[in-house]
């Protein structure tokens, strides 16, 4: 019975103020140990007490707020939301959760969220909440990490000055119960042993794991840790014990707090990755943790990312300190990932890669943004993008990513070389393939490149071109054993390569496998009439993989050959025919020497009128055959009477396979509607500047050719049929791009004749155009004399002929009208500056992007010409961001847009025929007007690309040096 009666009789010998105390312990501590702002204020709004955590939010010390109102914390706009909060709360009302904003110390404004209630104490009435800043949700763990270490000392502090009031006690549980049912964190009570159990936990447990504080509470905490988390938590509950005992033993407190990290199971069996604060409470552990899942996740995917990424990725501090490297990145520096974390970069790389980085990396610190460079070390070039971040512990840093581009820049330069190649070949057909081999060498390197030809009248393989020749080589012999004479006597599609010729038979029976120790053989069998005549290949004294790009390059240069071949046999055969043709004449002129004299005249004149007709059409046949044009003929059936050489190797469909038939029964053409339609528009007199004919080559492939059609006549001037005579443009047009309907293009350029020139040049191709400027109205309408645009002008005063916008609404209005009604319709928008003069540049932002969207929603066309030199580098950049860069010929220094592209090309290839090139000859050739044709001359003139000579009134046009140098050396881009 005194066992019993003990506790009982104990309990009554405690204080009321030690009880108090207690409560007032757990209170200061969840207080201090939340993330979030507890408060109490009087009737009237003045605090009287305030967390330590509304530094953290608005920078306000608690004792810089204590006793003074809260309408000096807020923004004055919210004034009338607070009264009638505060005015509800007074009348019992409990303030649900919401969300506005608190004034911080240096101005700006911070949204929060809270909720509160009204308290009474006695005859006290005062409001208690709870305030939560929102805006750093995903960046708070390193600040709340700072919060949790100075808690301890706060809560020391804290706790001596509540324990001077029963008072200040007594609102103690009350606050305790407003902190526990409102915080984001989970608070728990357990047991002190060693297997603890739940005694109590806050609800916030059901928003982070489904479960009810009923059904955790009594239940042990092992159930719902994870299995190898455990004895991360045994090792703490049992200091906590002996901490316990030793207070037991000495009577003297042992100030143990841990913060910890474990994983524990929701109720869908989920885990969460929970941080947690352990303190000890009386005779129980109070634990407050904080559920960092999504950031421990993000954490692992970048770390996943980090390791598995292809390019090199280097982690730096703000002082250029190696924080972290990938495995790409140490195999780059050939330095372990321990020898390199803790370096300072400028002792990894070379001086002069370091500095360039380092400058890279601190611009990116200093903008906030990517940066991007190229450099070069031990010969391999990289591709480093610098992109500022932050650091684990909050501190500035940079990753620097490295792409190894070096595979690329040898492509580019290998590209620049076939380029050469091809501009250099000439009317020779042999001189061509020694060029081509020689070409084909230097590109891919090797032991030996060579072109071998089987010449089947004497029985002998011969090297009609070779890079490279081995001293004692043979350029003719024995084709037997030769690995080549294989590849020919094979006569299929498509490379060889053996890239061992260690034990194969070629090392035993090819004569120069064998003298010259040769390893690998990469080769392609040159056909000609559908029958392999020779090969090309590239040897080598070393096994070698050959990759896919050296594969590519040798087809393409394998395919040149071939084309040489054809030339070489066109060639050949005219000259046949030619000495043919005069042996024939020969024997017949001594045949008609026998008859009369009366009668030789007459055979002589008939002869020589047929002889010439005959040479004619013969020329004619061989003309179109050999032409490199693309040439073909439909007659007034819309049956193909015509289809050249050229014609046949673009698309791989024979002359017998075309020839005769309609273009809408061959595949072909894929559109032969428009065709028909165009040849229609041809016959009737319409004149169209160009056709784009869409071709499907045998292999499926798209080529496209621009070309001009023409009629063609009979003697007695009727209409046979329509000649087209054109190029292939398919790579041209690939590799330029085009203007994508629905799209916005910005031009950059102090003048606007590139702009005006573009304009005009669309509209000649069938576009709707409309041209939006401030300017002389004669000029401007002298620019459109050849086609059909219509012109706007910028003023408040309306010009005779044109009309006139002056506000931002007027031209939005006046482009949507225009581009709604036209089928294919492009605006140019002309000097900006006027509207930049007259209106605000946000006005003009909101401008732009609803014309934007008109454009889009119309499949219209934008261009927008802009002087940035009256531009600030933030309104630059806007419009950089809103429109498209405008596609264009980039030729080193010199930039051409197509039109001046296509007018130099013409110039340089009559000059090298040694025509003379007049400015109607220009103008005749493009379909331009006289004043277009001079604007386009005195551009390429200001360029320095050529020069004009007067003789007398006449003017003639020829391409300089410069402009030669441009075409032999151009890069699309």
């Amino acid at each position: 019975m005194k066992d019993k009666k003990q506790p009982k009789e104990k309990l009554k010998s405690q204080s009321s103020e030690e009880i108090l105390r207690q409560l007032a312990e757990k209170y200061e501590l969840l207080a201090e140990n939340t993330l979030d702002l507890i408060f109490q204020t009087t009737k009237t709004g003045k605090f009287t007490y305030i967390s330590s955590a509304c530094e953290r939010i608005s920078a306000y010390k608690p004792e810089e707020m204590i006793g003074k109102r809260f309408t000096e914390f807020v923004p004055k706009k919210e004034w009338p939301r607070y009264f009638g909060i505060l005015k509800a709360t007074l009348s019992g009302k409990e303030i649900g959760s919401f969300e506005t904003h608190v004034v911080h110390k240096d101005g700006h404004l911070v949204p929060v969220e809270f909720n509160g209630k009204l308290v009474k104490s006695g005859k006290d009435v005062f409001i208690q909440g709870v305030m939560k800043d929102i805006t750093e949700r995903k960046k708070a763990e390193d600040a709340l990490q700072k919060a949790y270490d100075g808690l301890e000392k706060q809560v020391k502090e804290r706790t001596a000055e509540l324990s001077k009031t029963n008072k200040m006690l007594r609102e103690t549980g009350e606050r305790y119960r407003l902190i526990t049912e409102n915080t984001s964190d989970l608070i728990y009570l357990t047991t002190f042993t060693l297997n603890p159990t739940y005694t109590y936990i806050s609800p916030s447990i059901v928003r982070m794991t489904g479960y009810k504080p009923e059904d955790i509470i009594g239940k042990p905490c092992f159930d719902f840790v994870h299995p190898d988390d455990k004895d991360v938590l045994l090792p703490i509950l049992k200091k906590y014990v002996i901490a316990k005992g030793k207070k037991l033993f000495t009577g003297k407190n042992s100030d143990v707090s841990e913060t910890i990290e474990l994983r524990a199971r929701d109720k869908s069996g989920n885990w969460h990755y929970l941080e947690s604060t352990v303190d000890i409470v009386g005779n129980e552990l109070l634990i407050v943790s904080k559920d960092f899942t999504e950031r421990r996740m993000i954490e692992e995917n970048y770390k996943i990312l980090f390791n598995s990424s292809p390019d090199a990725i280097m982690l730096l501090a703000e002082d250029g300190e190696i924080l972290n490297v990938n495995l790409p990145m140490t195999e780059s520096l050939g330095i372990s990932i321990k020898e390199l974390v803790g370096k300072n970069i400028h002792n990894i790389l070379p001086k002069d890669v370091g500095k360039k980085r380092t400058l890279a990396g601190r611009k990116a610190l200093e903008t906030g943004e990517i940066q991007e460079n190229e450099d070069e070390r031990d010969e391999r070039y990289f591709h480093n993008s610098f992109v500022p971040i932050l650091t684990s512990d909050g501190k500035k840093g940079v990753q620097v990513i490295a792409r190894d581009i070096t595979e690329r820049k040898n492509m580019e330069e290998k590209i620049s070389k076939l380029n050469e190649c091809f501009l250099s070949l000439g009317s020779d057909a042999r001189k061509n393939i020694e060029i081509i081999a020689n070409a084909a060498g230097k590109i891919l390197g090797g032991a030996c490149l060579l072109y071998n030809r089987l010449e089947k009248e004497r029985g002998l393989l011969c090297t009609w071109g070779i890079w490279n020749e081995p001293e004692g080589y043979k350029s003719e012999g024995d084709p037997e054993g030769h690995i080549c004479y294989d590849v020919i006597r094979g006569n299929k599609d498509g490379v060889v390569i053996i890239e061992d010729l260690s034990g194969t038979k070629y090392e035993k029976i090819d004569p120069n496998v064998k003298k010259y120790k040769l390893k690998s053989y990469l080769g392609y069998p040159i056909r000609l009439k559908g029958k392999a005549v020779g090969s090309f290949c590239l040897c080598d004294v070393k096994k070698r993989k050959f990759t896919q790009d050296e594969i590519k390059i040798m087809s393409m240069l394998a395919q040149a050959v071939a084309n040489e071949e054809e030339r070489k046999l066109a060639q050949d055969e005219l000259q046949k025919a030619h000495d043919e043709l005069e042996k024939r004449v020969k024997e017949r002129t001594a045949e008609l020497s026998r008859t009369n004299e009366v009668l030789q005249i007459e055979i002589t004149e008939h002869n020589k009128a047929e002889e010439e007709v005959k040479r004619a059409k013969d020329y004619l046949g061989n003309v179109i055959d050999s032409a490199s044009e693309f040439m073909l003929v439909v007659d007034m059936n819309y049956k193909v009477s015509t289809w050249n050489k050229t014609a046949e190797h673009l698309t791989g469909y024979k002359k017998r396979e075309v020839l005769r038939r309609s273009i809408n029964s061959l595949d072909v053409f894929l559109n032969s509607k428009d065709l028909q339609d165009d040849i229609k528009n041809i016959q009737n007199g319409v004149k169209i500047p160009f056709n784009e004919l869409m071709l499907r080559s045998k292999t499926g492939a798209k080529k496209l050719v621009r070309a001009s059609g023409s009629i063609v006549m009979e003697r007695s001037a009727n209409q046979t049929g329509v000649l087209f005579v054109g190029k292939e443009i398919t790579q041209d047009s690939e590799m330029r791009g085009k203007l994508l309907q629905g799209n916005s293009y910005l031009i950059t350029d102090k003048s606007n004749t590139s702009a005006l020139n573009l304009l005009v040049d669309l509209s000649v191709s069938g576009s709707d155009g409309l041209f939006i400027t401030r300017g002389n109205p004669d000029i401007i309408q002298s620019m459109f004399q050849a086609v059909d645009a219509k012109v706007i002008m910028f003023s408040r005063d309306r010009y005779k002929g044109f009309e006139n916008v002056f506000s931002l609404d007027e031209v939005t209005a006046k482009i949507k009208e225009f581009v709604s009604k036209k089928s294919k319709p492009v605006v140019l928008i002309d000097r900006v500056d006027y509207l930049l003069t007259n209106f605000s540049f946000d006005a003009f932002a909101r401008s732009l992007y609803e014309i934007n969207n008109i454009i889009s929603m119309h499949n219209a066309i934008l261009l927008m010409r802009v002087n940035s030199d009256i531009l600030n580098a933030n309104q630059l950049a806007f419009i950089e961001e809103e429109l498209k860069p405008l596609p264009s010929q980039r030729i080193g220094a010199v930039e051409l847009d197509d039109q001046l592209y296509g007018v130099l090309t013409f110039i340089d290839k009559q000059n090298k025929n040694n025509v003379l090139v007049s400015f109607k000859k220009i103008s005749q050739e493009f379909s331009i007007s006289k004043v277009t044709t001079a604007k386009r001359l005195n551009m390429l003139d200001d360029r320095g690309l050529i020069f004009i000579k007067k003789q007398g009134k006449s003017k003639t046009v020829h391409i300089s040096d410069k402009g030669k140098l441009l075409l032999s050396g151009r890069e699309v881009v």
